[in-house]
């Protein structure tokens, strides 16, 4: 009779811990969705970063590669040929320009470690040439 309490009495335990431990294995599963989705949503919320800041500077440095243009134009027009030094400035302008350029394209497949580094390197590129452009102005009496 005790085998049989005794026997009985392992089967519910048994029982229970194989309920508890299905309990268990459903909320973790829960626990890696829910940590699979937090993941899978911060990943794109930093694409749509990158594409947002990206498409911001390929926009800044179209505008100076427009006003480089322009300012290329103009000596051409006032002296009917640019002068050596001029010219060299504006090779610089425009080398500084590609280079800048091929940094923005990089940025696009940067690893979500790279990003803010790469990011603001491409923000200091694009100040510095806004900066050189302006004393290029400044220089050759064009602004």
């Amino acid at each position: 009779m005790l085998r049989h309490i005794f026997t009985i009495l392992l089967t519910g335990i048994i029982v229970v811990l194989g309920a508890c431990s299905g309990e268990t294995e459903r909320k973790a599963g829960e626990v890696d969705d829910q940590i699979e989705s937090t993941v899978e949503s911060a990943k794109e919320d930093v694409e749509q970063t990158k594409a947002e800041f990206t498409a911001e500077a390929e926009e800044k440095l179209e505008e100076l590669n427009s006003k480089i243009q322009q300012a290329e134009n103009k000596l051409r027009e006032e002296s009917g040929e640019i002068e050596e030094d001029a010219k060299e400035e504006l090779n610089n302008l425009k080398e500084r320009r590609d280079a800048i350029k091929k940094d923005i394209n990089d940025l696009k497949e940067a690893s979500q470690e790279n990003w803010e580094s790469l990011k603001a390197s491409v923000q200091a590129e694009i100040k510095s040439l806004r900066n050189s452009y302006t004393s290029f102005l400044e220089d050759f009496k064009l602004g």
